[in-house]
């Protein structure tokens, strides 16, 4: 079956076309149905009715039969949901067309004043047209096209028959006719708010989902910075760690922390303090590009990065170009006490390792924590490999 492109379509044809395809669905059975009930009314009227014309009527009935199953195909196979109103009118005309056919056999089949065969066409009318009611319910319009054409022709025979019991019969198929009629509009009616009633319900669920996800994001976000909370690392550093041990593969972190940054905040403020830390988050989010990186605040002004399948010398040069990327900000930092230097700079420690059983993620960050003091220790605004 070819896929259907999904267009944008008003409420109004959305419920629309959910009642095309509920009546569409009922091809195949109408189809099946349809042949097998004409092949025993042929064998029932056999005897009575002139052979050529119940041939050429099997023949006709078959191929509108032919076609409705080439037009159910048709709209399976569509490529878009454009013009539903032409697979609406298709639909009804062959209905249409179908139902009409077997209304003319209580004109074309019965022997004059055979109440045997007028009962025989009455109960087969009301059986098809009953079975057009939960079928086509969902489509009012579906439903008449079926139903009316397949109940009027018998009721106006037995008008014309006339006789008390004929005139009786017709009378009471009347009756029928207005009572499905008035039964069925209610239910069409219902079966249409229901179809409304659960595309707002999807509606409410996908508002929902959406909701649900930007709400995981923010309990996964630093709202400060942009990068993902020290919540989020914890989880994501012992699902990397796992997936790095199943394929002995190499994990790497880099752990950062600005420089002298309470004296910042002393002299210029937490205002300015936020700032600075968003300008570096965007460092560092503009530097770690790959879908699988992990950029973090860790906590305070330290921040981290896990790099998954990255060996010791490609995160050493990520974390230079964000040291790098840092001082180049020239953001004015007149409490350093960093030599020669006004600026607010970065200092990082580099680990890699590739799991094992004896080694632990806390172990790992550890190591890189080290790395990152050695860097402060050594004089800051530098990056340190861990051993």
């Amino acid at each position: 079956m070819s896929e259907v492109t999904t267009d944008v379509l008003s409420r109004e044809d959305q419920i629309f076309l959910e009642q095309l395809r509920m009546v569409y669905a009922q091809t195949s059975i109408a189809v099946i149905g349809g042949f097998v009930v004409a092949v025993l009314y042929s064998w029932v009227f056999w005897t009575v009715v002139d052979h050529t014309l119940l041939i050429t009527w099997l023949c006709a009935m078959t191929v509108l039969l032919t076609c409705r199953i080439v037009l159910y195909f048709r709209f399976q196979g569509r490529k878009s949901d454009d013009g539903l109103s032409w697979w609406s009118n298709a639909y009804i005309l062959f209905s249409l067309l179908v139902s009409s056919l077997w209304g003319l056999t209580a004109v074309l089949f019965i022997p004059a004043g055979d109440v045997v065969y007028n009962m025989i066409v009455v109960v087969w009318m009301i059986g098809l047209s009953a079975s057009a009611v939960s079928a086509y319910s969902a489509y009012m319009k579906a439903m008449l096209a079926f139903f009316l054409p397949v109940m009027f022709p018998a009721i106006i025979h037995l008008f014309v028959l006339g006789g008390q019991f004929n005139t009786a019969v017709a009378v009471a198929c009347c009756i029928y006719v207005v009572a499905v009629l008035r039964a069925m509009m209610p239910i069409s009616r219902e079966m249409t708010r229901a179809i409304s009633a659960n595309f707002r319900l999807e509606d409410e669920i996908r508002e929902r989902k959406i909701i649900e996800e930007k709400l995981r994001e923010m309990s996964q976000q630093d709202g400060l910075t942009g990068l993902s909370n020290r919540r989020h690392f914890d989880e994501i550093i012992e699902a990397e760690w796992r997936r790095a041990l199943r394929e002995s593969g190499p994990l790497s972190l880099i752990l950062m922390d600005i420089d002298y940054f309470k004296p910042f905040n002393d002299t210029y403020g937490h205002v300015e303090g936020d700032r600075c830390l968003r300008e570096i988050g965007d460092i560092i989010q503009h530097v770690v590009r790959r879908s699988g990186d992990f950029p973090a605040r860790y906590g305070g002004e330290e921040l981290a990065i896990i790099l998954p399948n990255t060996d010791l010398a490609s995160a050493e040069r990520i974390a230079e170009t964000i040291r790098k990327g840092v001082q180049d900000l020239g953001i004015d930092h007149s409490g350093t006490e960093i030599k020669d230097c006004n600026v607010v700079t970065i200092s990082a420690g580099v680990a890699t390792i590739i799991p094992s059983r004896d080694t632990t993620p806390e172990q790992f960050i550890h190591t890189t924590d080290k790395a990152m003091y050695l860097a402060k220790e050594q004089g800051r605004n530098q990056v340190v490999t861990a051993n």
